[in-house]
């Protein structure tokens, strides 16, 4: 699995891109909608959350002030576990900026193996 420099200089491991609907509240609601449809979700850092001093990253170019004011990046699961899934976040939109080829790869192989 890629390993991904984080903004504090620490290493993350991702382990994957994708997670399933019961992980997102809204992706379950979805799923459970007996319509039988399978859910998975890829869930990103928004705006310049995973940029550092030596990499900018801005992956809601257009956003308003107020938009990144009352993003929903900290709600949700979120909030309730900060330090797992918004790094988490942060890695993956990181690994994305960094090396475009092994996260479409990666994604590839995770869509794949759900379907």
């Amino acid at each position: 699995m890629p390993e991904v420099t984080m903004p504090d200089g620490s290493v993350y491991n991702v382990t994957k891109l994708l997670g399933k609907a019961e992980s997102n509240f809204k992706l379950n609601k979805s799923e459970k909608s007996g319509m039988g449809i399978m859910t998975v979700g890829l869930s990103l850092a928004p705006s310049t959350a995973a940029s550092s001093v030596d990499l900018f990253i801005n992956v809601c170019t257009s956003a308003s002030p107020a938009c990144i004011k009352d993003c929903l990046y900290t709600s949700g699961l979120a909030g309730v576990f900060p330090r797992t899934i918004q790094p988490s976040r942060i890695a993956k939109t990181r690994l994305y900026k960094t090396n475009k080829t092994l996260f479409v790869n990666q994604l590839m192989e995770e869509l794949r193996n759900a379907e």
